[in-house]
């Protein structure tokens, strides 16, 4: 459950990234 939701920020994070960067 821990690690799952680990991963989902993770992808949240790259996406947020993405956004700043566009």
């Amino acid at each position: 459950m821990k690690h799952k939701y680990v991963l989902k920020n993770k992808l949240e994070n790259q996406m947020n990234a993405v956004n700043l960067i566009g």
